[in-house]
């Protein structure tokens, strides 16, 4: 599985060539509600 995250658009940009790469399989787009977020702060330079 292969998972991206970024807005439609770019998303939408990409699919043909994303297609292009896909045989015997499923592409979707799902909308996502995020409950939380954590990641790291960039180091302090």
């Amino acid at each position: 599985m292969i998972e991206i995250v970024d807005e439609e658009t770019r998303l939408r940009a990409v699919l043909p060539e994303l297609d292009g790469m896909v045989g015997d399989g499923l592409i979707t787009r799902e909308k996502v509600e995020v409950f939380a977020y954590r990641g790291t702060a960039p180091a302090a330079e």
